[in-house]
């Protein structure tokens, strides 16, 4: 479970590892965008906003098959996208950068 938007978050996504996201309702400005990319999350079980709803979700979900789930991998994948895009062989690439006289 992570209590805020953080590097911490965006890497356990891109991780693949099972995470709950517990924010604070109104806490974040979201643009309209963002907006319903979060409310992906939230319809998904990633995204709650009160631990009585972290509580009934893990009483009800086997965590390791929910993550499993197609559209939970989907929306996981369409949001790094979005927000944490990083190219394939980016160490390689900065390496030849570096060295390029």
């Amino acid at each position: 479970i992570i209590c805020h938007l953080s590097t911490a978050f965006l890497e356990t996504l891109s991780l693949n590892k099972p995470l709950i996201l517990f924010l604070e309702k109104n806490f974040y400005n979201f643009t309209s965008i963002a907006k319903r990319d979060f409310e992906n999350l939230k319809k998904i079980g990633i995204l709650h906003y009160n631990i009585n709803s972290i509580k009934g979700f893990l009483k009800k979900n086997n965590i390791q098959k929910w993550w499993k789930d197609k559209r939970v991998q989907k929306v996981r994948e369409d949001f790094l996208f979005k927000f944490f895009h990083t190219e394939k062989n980016h160490d390689k690439k900065l390496l030849k950068y570096l060295l390029k006289q």
